[in-house]
């Protein structure tokens, strides 16, 4: 047991990535609401067992976490979220709203393909890929981060070494956190670009904004130049005549115009 919540609050900040990841329009809504994940700690701290119902429903999903990654209940919790899409989206933009809805964990979902699904989003982005792509990484101590190593491995039939165990518990706090921090493949949501990348793209568009803003000047003034309308037929000029003429230049070369 941990003193507080922080290291559940710190599996909470991956909730954000995961749902970018698979569904954009839900992660934007959320930021755009500003909706903490508040709303599912309880399912990740009891396994779903304090919103579920159904005794059933709720074995057959710690038969599930037991033989999992501990992090698997953050996939899961996106699943529910994202198996909510529709009806998520009708709601107004507010965070009160969006939090009283979500907080009520449906009861008549189907376990076994939620289960299924969930599996499919881990296999996709298993917690070491997710924490590189977030940006955002556990203590390396982190059970979630060990899971591989120490419990994978291991068959019906072993007998468990909980010396490691014990040695992690006894560490202080501030050694148990990620001894480096490895530069995530795509911060923010960002690509990972070389940075010789980064500078074509950057020059190609200062280039871009450069060329309209003089197209936009040429074309602004060509249009002062321009005769003003008057009563007199004779001297009226017709305003999309007007506009087209103000409009021609070649394009050819953004940086060129016919006089």
């Amino acid at each position: 047991m941990h003193e507080s919540l922080d290291p559940i609050m710190n599996q909470l900040d991956l909730l954000d990535t995961l749902l970018y990841l698979e569904d954009s329009l839900i992660s934007d809504f959320f930021r755009r609401s500003n909706t903490m994940p508040y709303f599912c700690v309880s399912w990740i701290i009891t396994w779903c067992s304090h919103d579920l119902h159904d005794f059933s429903k709720v074995t057959r999903l710690f038969d599930f976490f037991i033989s999992s990654n501990p992090l698997m209940a953050l996939y899961l919790t996106a699943r529910v979220i994202i198996s909510r899409r529709k009806e998520l989206l009708l709601l107004e933009c507010d965070n009160a709203i969006i939090h009283g809805f979500l907080s009520k964990f449906p009861q008549e979902i189907d376990v076994d393909d939620l289960i299924f699904r969930t599996t499919q989003l881990y296999q996709k982005y298993p917690p070491h890929e997710l924490q590189e792509i977030s940006g955002l990484f556990l203590d390396k101590t982190s059970s979630i981060n060990l899971y591989d190593k120490h419990w994978l491995i291991l068959k019906a039939d072993d007998t468990v070494d909980y010396s490691e165990a014990n040695r992690i518990l006894l560490l202080p706090p501030s050694e148990r956190k990620p001894d480096h921090i490895v530069k995530p493949k795509n911060k923010r949501y960002f690509s990972n670009l070389s940075k010789t990348h980064t500078i074509a793209l950057l020059f190609a568009a200062s280039a871009s904004v450069v060329a309209v803003v003089l197209i936009a000047s040429r074309w602004f003034m060509r249009r002062v130049k321009l005769p003003m309308f008057t009563k007199n037929s004779s001297n009226r000029t017709d305003s999309s005549e007007n506009y087209f003429a103000c409009s021609t230049f070649s394009y050819t070369n953004p940086f060129s115009f016919s006089n």
